[in-house]
């Protein structure tokens, strides 16, 4: 058969999707005259603003008044950037949508999806075809996990997700069925086709988004719900209403049920079993299943000891997240962004422009230097601090390019690729699963020297060493480079920033400091739970080693998730200074971190950018010049005249800027307008690395799957697919190609067959082979062929599909002596043909046979006639 026909609807995805297979980036080429390579970034400014019509954002790019958009455009704009000379567009694949549900026990009020049957039975509500091919016209693949399809996870467990499609399909009877018990037993009563609670309507607060898709999204759950008999409370809201409710309150404060979420995955979702399900709002008394939160939590933590028992694990967890439910899947969104045909950079396949690789390598491509205008969606939504960062991705465009992490993620791969660390080695114990590369080595043992720092104890306010006789399953050593660098107030990045980082976890966490805040608890307990201590093995260039239970497939992983235990991200990103002002207004109760810890305290929520937490930090930054202020766990790493000396940098940058955002990377914040929405970062020319530091980031490309499908496949007879695995037209490098997975489903999404296509003696060629008792398993019927080309260099797998027709054996008979008779038939025809003009040929000959004996006769009597005739002669002349 030939390649499935699909719909217009789905054509549309299709054909955005394939352009994501080739992220193709024109070389960069720097002309000879005076364009030496800067320091810090590409750009001399890129200034942030937000716009959020899609139309009028393309019509700025064309004109040359802005160079990108961060947001995903429509579909229907497609045509017209395919038109334009001025405009692109790069594609990623990595946003998807989630019904948020709030699992959390009212303190006013009744909230039925405190009750994870309810919550799972939302998922029979939910229309996901129709969401993504109707409501989001192509732009989106059904969305039934946490997992996004085609990303690597995904398919390690593809078995068990598509039994998930199955079971889960749009079904309002079986919602009704689970619902109607449930809120019965809950004491619920239905009357007059609604539902009350102690006579009370029971009214579903739902925060609906409405810059894209969502705002019809919720509109189609908010019908289905009414019709189940709840009472909806439709609120429209764009980011900046919807965020302060969403994320910003308590859940047990009731103002919301439910709500439209956009997130943005990475290449490995293991971990997002606990983030998203299993850990979810654990500190305001959610509750989830015992069994699921170890599950998720080993996974969060990759303790596991192979690559199978992972999977193994997250088959587990993927069957559990949907019966948990504190989100609900709905659709896995193509962002397409729009770009300047000037512009050149390294976009993630997963998140486009909004990863660190962007900042890193953006530039205008026929200079060094120049303005870049970039639009987003919104700006400046909320509070920017960075020890309780929030997840706008709007947000975070503005504090990715100031910042610089130990490790960063690569635009196309599970690897990570060091940025501060120089150097990284991983010691692993005998019998646990990692990818052996040059920094791996395998150990029998690893003791943990007994002079390691474990803690900072709170109390006594000093370092706890890990003691005798501890063991570890990994030993990871960092070197960072050398010299740190420069913060931009000035300062130098020093050993102090890393030890202040370390020890205001514990401080946060503990219910005898000063700047306790409950909400940080459960996740800083989660997160160093396999952390057992590090060693300091020089402060020039600092050289650390961490010693974890912590294990993890892919080693620049788990050396970044050590690096994050010794310090957070992995790198000192801010100032220890400058945060030390804001934990003095804390300990004051002037100014909170978290959202909760600033509610509880009935103060502001510390902003280092804008608005009132300026004047209050002002204010302690004058105080900490006079006190000559050292926070305790730092005091034998700077003395009270080097931090007077920072504090005074401090106080000429924010008299310079009027802000407190002092980072560390390649831009560093300009200026904000809160008001206007607008952002802008200047390139920092004192950072540590030239801007061409990441240009090998720019080129790269997925795999792209195509199949061959026989004409009929019978149960019982061997059959044959042939897969071709290419790049831009060329045959994809067999040594860049992992496996290539095959799964066969029904028509209903079962799954009926998988396996792995073998290798051919031809490049980019693979083969599926059904053996007699595999296709004996097969239905007669119309079936799906789905492949998975995983590369080793690109994270997302290239993708193809293809339908197969499975006959019954009768009818491949029926057909076979169908086929052999219209054969025989066609013979005969010929032959009877061939008959005929034998026949005619025979006639033809026996004509030219009496034509010759005439034309012989003729001749003959001609001779004699001669012959007479010259007898006569002669006798004449004689």
């Amino acid at each position: 058969m030939s390649a499935r026909s699909v719909d217009f609807k789905k054509y549309a995805y299709a054909v955005v999707l394939a352009l994501l297979t080739i992220i193709s980036i024109t070389p960069l080429t720097i002309p000879a005259l005076a364009q030496e390579v800067p320091n810090g970034g590409w750009l001399d400014e890129i200034v942030f603003f937000k716009e959020s019509d899609a139309s009028k954002m393309f019509d700025m790019i064309e004109k040359g008044e802005a160079h990108e958009w961060q947001w995903a455009a429509p579909v229907t704009l497609i045509d017209r950037i395919k038109a334009s000379d001025k405009v692109r567009y790069v594609t990623s694949s990595g946003v998807f949508y989630l019904l948020d549900v709030n699992p959390c026990q009212f303190r006013s009020g009744f909230n039925p999806f405190v009750n994870a049957k309810m919550r799972e039975a939302l998922n029979y509500i939910v229309d996901r075809e129709y969401l993504a091919y109707t409501v989001m016209k192509g732009a989106g693949r059904p969305k039934y996990t946490i997992l996004v399809s085609g990303f690597p996870d995904y398919g390690q467990v593809i078995d068990v997700a598509k039994m998930i499609e199955s079971k889960y399909r749009f079904n309002l009877d079986n919602a009704k069925e689970i619902i109607y018990k449930e809120m019965a037993d809950m004491g619920a009563v239905l009357k007059d086709g609604k539902w009350y609670y102690e006579d009370k309507l029971v009214t579903i607060k739902f925060i609906i988004r409405t810059e894209d898709a969502r705002r019809d999204i919720g509109d189609f759950i908010a019908s289905q719900l009414e019709k189940l008999g709840f009472t909806v409370d439709r609120q429209y809201k764009p980011a900046s209403e919807a965020f302060p409710i969403r994320y910003g309150g308590d859940l047990r404060d009731g103002l919301w049920h439910l709500y439209t979420g956009g997130y943005e995955a990475g290449f490995d979702q293991s971990g997002d079993f606990w983030g998203f399900f299993a850990g979810a709002y654990i500190e305001q008394g959610a509750v989830h299943d015992p069994v699921f939160s170890e599950i998720a939590r080993r996974l969060s933590t990759a303790d596991y000891s192979s690559l199978e028992e992972k999977i193994s694990l997250m088959k587990k967890a993927l069957l559990m997240s949907v019966e948990d439910s504190t989100y609900v899947g709905l659709v896995d969104r193509l962002s397409i962004f729009m770009v300047s045909k000037d512009l050149t950079a390294a976009y993630h396949l997963s998140a486009g422009p909004w990863r660190m690789p962007w900042s890193r390598t953006v530039r205008l491509k026929d200079r060094v230097g120049g303005t870049i205008k970039v639009g987003e969606q919104d700006l400046l939504v909320e509070e920017m601090n960075p020890v309780a960062l929030g997840g706008w991705v709007w947000d975070a465009a503005v504090y990715m390019p100031t910042q610089d992490y130990g490790f960063i993620e690569s635009p196309y791969t599970v690897a990570l690729i060091p940025l501060r660390v120089k150097e990284y080695s991983v010691e692993v114990a005998r019998g646990i699963a990692i990818k052996q590369t040059p920094q791996v080595k395998t150990v029998d043992r690893i003791s943990v020297p007994s002079d390691a720092i474990a803690s900072w104890d709170v109390v006594s306010k000093k370092y706890v060493n890990v003691g005798e006789n501890k063991y570890a399953k990994a030993k990871v050593t960092l070197v960072y480079d050398s010299p740190l660098g420069k913060y931009h107030d000035g300062t130098d990045i020093t050993l102090a920033d890393f030890m202040f980082w370390f020890a205001l976890g514990f401080e946060r966490t503990s219910s005898s400091s000063k700047i306790y805040d409950e909400s940080a608890v459960p996740g800083f307990i989660a997160t160093m739970k396999q952390f057992i201590g590090f060693k300091l093995i020089s402060s020039n260039p600092v050289k650390v080693e961490v010693y974890v239970n912590m294990t993890h497939v892919e080693p620049t992983r788990l050396a970044d998730w050590a690096a994050q235990r010794f310090t957070l991200s992995g790198f000192p990103y801010f100032p220890w200074h400058d945060l030390a002002v804001a934990v003095l207004a804390r300990q004051d109760g002037k100014l909170g971190f978290s959202a909760l810890e600033a509610k509880s305290l009935g103060c502001e929520r510390v902003n280092f950018m804008y608005g009132p937490s300026m004047a209050i930090l002002n204010e302690y930054l004058d105080k900490a010049i006079k006190e000559k202020y050292v926070p305790e766990w730092i005091k034998d790493y700077v003395t009270p005249d080097e931090a007077v000396a920072r504090y005074q940098k401090l106080k000429e940058f924010y008299n310079k800027y009027k802000h407190f955002w002092v980072g560390c990377g390649p831009y560093y914040l300009y200026s904000t307008d809160p008001v206007g929405k607008v952002a802008v970062l200047r390139a920092f020319r004192e950072y540590v690395y030239k801007a061409d530091k990441f240009d090998w980031l720019l080129k790269s490309s997925t795999p792209e799957a195509s199949l061959k499908v026989p004409e009929k496949i019978v149960p019982g007879i061997e059959a044959k697919i042939n897969v071709t695995v290419s790049s831009m037209g060329e045959p994809y490098p067999r040594s860049n190609i992992e496996k290539v997975m095959y799964l066969v489903t029904d028509p209903a999404g079962n799954m009926l067959l998988s396996g792995i296509a073998s290798e051919t003696a031809i490049e980019g060629l693979y083969q599926i082979r059904l053996n007699e008792t595999e296709t004996s398993k097969l239905p007669p019927g119309t079936h799906t062929v789905t492949v998975y080309a995983f590369s080793n260099v690109v994270a997302v797998p290239g993708s193809g599909e293809a339908t197969m027709a499975v006959i019954p054996p009768a009818s491949y008979i029926a057909l076979e002596l169908n086929r052999a008779r219209q054969e025989m038939e066609a013979r005969l025809s010929a032959l009877e043909a061939l008959n005929s003009q034998i026949s005619n040929l025979s006639s033809e000959v026996n004509s030219l046979k009496n034509t010759l004996n005439l034309a012989v006769g003729v001749g003959v009597v001609a001779i004699i006639i001669a012959i007479v005739a010259m007898v006569l002669s002669i006798r004449k002349k004689q």
